[in-house]
């Protein structure tokens, strides 16, 4: 059977980005940016609900509230899944004198 060609073999490798384990810095930096537009977003629509009392606003409030608890799910996974601060801990708890 052949070698599969250098493409080929490079279209099933999934990008260093898309691994568990692999960029979760950035990656929880990028979800942190769009949580704290989302929570922006809500709040001004929240502050603008309460003035005007205009339907569209109530439920934008309500959409970009659950973004927001969307987005911090996604940081918080990002976070414990960042690969230096487990092996920190776990010479902290090792060490604990250290």
């Amino acid at each position: 059977m052949r070698e599969p060609s250098l493409p080929a073999q490079h279209a099933r490798d999934p990008l260093p980005i898309l691994c568990t384990g692999r960029c979760e810095v950035l990656k929880a930096s990028i979800h942190g940016v769009v949580l704290g537009t989302a929570a922006l977003c809500a709040l001004y629509n929240f502050a603008a609900w309460t003035r005007r009392r205009q339907r569209h606003l109530a439920i934008n409030t309500g959409l970009y509230t659950a973004l927001s608890v969307w987005e911090w799910i996604h940081v918080q996974h990002h976070v414990d899944a960042i690969p230096i601060l487990e092996a920190v801990e776990q010479e902290q708890e090792e060490n604990p004198a250290a």
